[in-house]
């Protein structure tokens, strides 16, 4: 057994490697609003690709418009009218607006990783043992011991790492929010009109979240979809298929929604394409905007990385996300709400 503290010793270097997460090309934000930090431009996909196979919407709605295609962005005009705007912003300023949340998501990922570490750390070990002449009941001693080793340790890592993430993540979502019920005037009205437009039911959506963005206030780039969204958002219903963002009044200076990833071109050769800049966004009372941060089956989607820029003028926002499945409450809305357009 001594030499199999000492084999063991010789290795226990390696385990710190092993602890380390690997970086994830997409933890998203989520009300839960995973943030990251933004990464160089991906490649840019064919048209045609299987991202762009997003749930199907209604095309023909009244005011509907493409800013961009593969990925698609849309633009609706006069999606609410003054009235529901207000009525929205009415009924958040009647409640909590508290520091808009976020979570590190991916989490899942990154332990997929470390357990593919594992054996490169054991194995050599349990091999070097019985190279060694050790018996195999030893050997197998030694391999379940790294493993619980391995295992407390990496929990204890996750943790504090998750923690830290979450905490500098914060800092780069400065905007608070709230939640409503559908149940005012406005954020009735835009639940129904999300139900037409997406062709979905409200029990694929999550409460309508308003968000205000005083001045200097910003979100970072950032994703809406997860790619551990099977795990880490099951209790939310799934995968963001969807984002539905509705300005609720007109910003002059300040808080664009920038798509950093895509480019506002209209040109039609590369040279072209690359001189444009990133396509923007500039907040009008009324307007929405869709966009799919991942396809029909839950694909996620690293092209629709988006931020809000530092508002100079005081912004108001509010938000649907259509889930891959039924959001249960608290999360979405409550078992008894109107289903008025159901065509699912």
């Amino acid at each position: 057994m001594a030499r199999a503290v000492v084999v063991f010793a010789a290795f226990a270097g390696d385990l710190s490697h092993a602890f380390a997460p690997a970086a994830r090309p997409g933890a998203r934000p989520t009300a839960r609003s995973p943030i990251r930090l933004p990464t160089a431009l991906s490649a840019t996909l064919s048209p045609g690709t299987k991202l762009d196979r997003h749930i199907p919407i209604d095309e023909e709605y009244t005011g509907v418009r493409f800013l961009h295609r593969s990925p698609d962005v849309l633009l609706i005009d006069n999606f609410l009218s003054d009235e529901e705007c207000q009525s929205i912003i009415d009924e958040a300023s009647k409640r909590e607006m508290t520091l808009s949340p976020v979570a590190y998501a991916g989490w899942t990922e990154d332990i997929k990783v470390l357990l593919r570490a594992v054996p490169f750390v054991i194995v050599p070990v349990v091999y070097q043992l019985l190279a060694s002449g050790a018996p195999r009941w030893e050997a197998a001693l030694v391999a379940f011991g790294m493993w619980a080793v391995i295992a407390a340790g990496g929990t204890a890592l996750a943790t504090a790492w998750m923690s830290g993430r979450e905490a500098k993540l914060q800092g780069l979502r400065t905007s608070t929010s709230t939640t409503l019920p559908g149940t005012g005037m406005g954020d009735r009205a835009l639940v129904a009109k999300a139900e037409k437009l997406l062709k979905s039911p409200w029990r694929s959506f999550e409460a309508p979240t308003v968000i205000r963005y005083e001045s200097s206030q910003r979100l970072a780039p950032h994703y809406d979809a997860n790619q551990g969204a099977a795990v880490e958002d099951s209790n939310r219903g799934g995968q963001t298929l969807a984002t539905l963002l509705v300005y609720l009044n007109t910003v002059e200076k300040g808080g664009k929604t920038v798509f950093g990833k895509l480019r506002s071109s209209k040109g039609t050769s590369a040279l072209e394409s690359a001189l444009e800049s990133a396509l923007e966004v500039n907040p009008r009372k009324g307007q929405a905007l869709l966009f799919f941060p991942a396809n029909a089956v839950g694909d996620f989607d690293d092209r629709l990385e988006h931020e809000g820029c530092e508002a100079l003028d005081e912004k108001w926002i509010a938000r649907i996300w259509r889930h891959a499945a039924r959001v249960p409450p608290p999360y979405g809305l409550p078992d008894n709400y109107g289903d008025e357009f159901d065509v699912l």
